[in-house]
Formats: structure tokens, sequence, C-alpha cells
């Protein structure tokens, strides 16, 4: 026997980027800003209104070459993104945010600007198993779940539609972090599919 190809069908495409960003700006920004209250006690908190990053020039630049990039080079798709609603996020010793994704979007993003073993966020896997068997090794073709810890001055990126949490902050430090979505600009579809946003 002789193995051919194998192809990763249907993936979401998860990218992390290095940016280059003055993450002390950023703190300062984020510790100053006004946190709604969460709705149950150790949920994270988020800033209010939705617009952080008009006070993120910097960091709204690097988000807005990241996006391209993605959308062009990963995703292989013409059109533009433009960032849309975005906030702040904290979480206190012991915050997390339940499993969800984003609606109305077409991909997300979170910034970290500080990196600690405890500031990770977990991916859930959209497909189902119809076979659950004794894995050899974890990889992104078997598991359930993948769970990614970011370095300081990281972006990642990701399908809105992916479902997945901010882990449990078990660390003495607050976590803080840049969340947004990007929608659509330009033309898009093809024939009686066109739609120009």
């Amino acid at each position: 026997m002789k193995h051919k190809q194998t192809l990763s069908l249907f993936i979401s495409p998860v990218s992390i980027f290095n940016l280059d960003v003055d993450t002390t700006k950023v703190l300062k920004v984020l510790k100053k800003s006004k946190w709604m209250k969460a709705v149950h006690k150790q949920e994270n908190l988020y800033t209010s209104p939705h617009q952080i990053l008009s006070k993120l020039p910097q960091l709204s630049k690097e988000i807005h070459k990241a996006s391209e990039y993605y959308s062009e080079n990963v995703l292989q798709m013409e059109g533009k993104a433009r960032i849309g609603n975005n906030w702040g996020v904290k979480a206190a010793s012991g915050g997390y945010s339940v499993v969800h994704y984003h609606a109305n979007s077409w991909f997300s993003g979170s910034y970290y600007p500080e990196t600690n073993p405890s500031f990770a966020i977990r991916f859930h896997n959209p497909h189902q198993f119809s076979w659950d068997g004794v894995r050899k090794a974890y990889n992104t073709y078997n598991s359930g779940t993948w769970l990614i810890t970011p370095r300081a001055n990281q972006l990642i990126l990701f399908p809105s539609l992916l479902s997945h949490e901010v882990c449990r902050n078990d660390s003495s430090q607050d976590r803080y972090s840049v969340a947004f979505n990007m929608v659509p600009t330009g033309k898009f579809g093809v024939g009686d599919n066109t739609v120009t946003l």
C-alpha cells in the first residue's frame, strides 16, 4: 500500500500573529477603562461602549494588516474586511467566559498584551465524532477541543462561528485582552449571489 495524500477538508483556520505593538500603552488604556458589571460573579468583564480600538490606533492598524493577510492568504478570498464591534476583556482571578460564538461577523479575533500559563483560550470542534476511540496522540483531526495559550503581543484570528471559551484564570494576575469582530466590505459572491457591502 502506498499512501497518496490526506486532505484537511472543511477545517476552521485559526491563525496566530506576532504583532509590533507597544503593550504598555495597550495595558494602560485597558486598565483605565470603564468596565460593565458581569451577569455572573466569575464571568469576564467587558468595556463599555464596545469601541475600545478607537483609543488604540497602533493596535487597530496591526489588526487590519493581519486581517488582510488572513482573508487574502489564508481564506484565499477576494474582498476586504473592516473592524466591527470591538471591546476590552478583563478576567480577574477565577474569571472565565462560557462557550460561545460570534454571530453577524465574518471572522473574529483576540489580542493579548501579556502572557501567563493561565491565560488560555479553548476552541471547540464543530464536527461530531461518530466513533470516539482511544487516541495514540492528540491532533487537530481527532480532538474535540484545542487549547491555545497565547504569548505576549499575539493576535489570534478565527472564523466567527467557531465556538470558543476563555478558560478560567487560575493565576492571581488580571488577564486583559482586546476582542473584535471583522465584517466584510466590498464585493462578494458570484452571479445572482453577488452583493456589495
